[in-house]
C-alpha cells in the first residue's frame, strides 16, 4: 500500500509517498526501501488522475 500526502510549505507544493508492506488483516509495516523513480512517476499519475476525478465529482454534485 502506498500513501501519498500533498502539502504546501511556504507556498511551495510538494508530495511525499510512504510505502507499507503486509497482508490482509496483518500488521502493516512501513517499508524503508525507496519507491523508485518509475513507480513514483506511476503513482503520481494515478494520484493526480484520482484528484481530478474527485474535484469534478464535487463540482457537479448537488449540495
Amino acid at each position: 500500500m502506498v500513501i501519498g500526502i500533498d502539502y504546501r510549505y511556504c507556498l511551495i507544493p510538494g508530495r511525499r509517498m510512504f510505502r507499507f508492506e503486509g497482508i490482509y488483516a496483518d500488521r502493516w509495516q512501513w517499508s524503508k526501501q525507496p519507491i523508485g523513480k518509475q513507480l513514483e512517476a506511476d503513482f503520481n499519475k494515478q494520484i493526480d488522475y484520482s484528484l481530478t476525478q474527485h474535484r469534478r465529482a464535487m463540482q457537479t454534485s448537488p449540495n
